[in-house]
């Protein structure tokens, strides 16, 4: 359970980004062209930095989330992966209308 909950309050997160990502581009200034580039290199870069977070964080969950997150749910329980996994884009789908309107 605290793992489902982990994961949906990341997605909480995500969800919150992506509708505020209208009000960084009126706060920078800048147009989709100048923000395309920077929202890119989130997951570019996350790539190796989730590979060399994998080695460097096992044993030591607290470190790298996303990569944390898949580690401690496979020592937990296998079977919970994909209820542990879900709670991530739910939180996203209902957190990312929530804020806009909020907004």
């Amino acid at each position: 359970m605290p793992l489902i909950v982990v994961c949906g309050v990341w997605g909480v997160f995500w969800g919150a980004w992506g509708a505020l990502l209208p009000a960084v581009q009126d706060r920078i200034g800048g147009t989709l062209g100048d923000l395309g580039p920077a929202l890119v290199a989130i997951p570019v870069g996350a790539i190796p930095a989730m590979a060399f977070a994998g080695r460097l964080a096992r044993g030591r969950e607290r470190g790298a989330l996303d990569v944390c997150l898949n580690m401690a749910v496979a020592r937990a329980d296998r079977r919970s992966f994909q209820r542990v996994h879900a709670a991530f884009p739910v939180a996203v789908v209902v957190t990312a209308p929530l804020v806009g309107v909020v907004r």
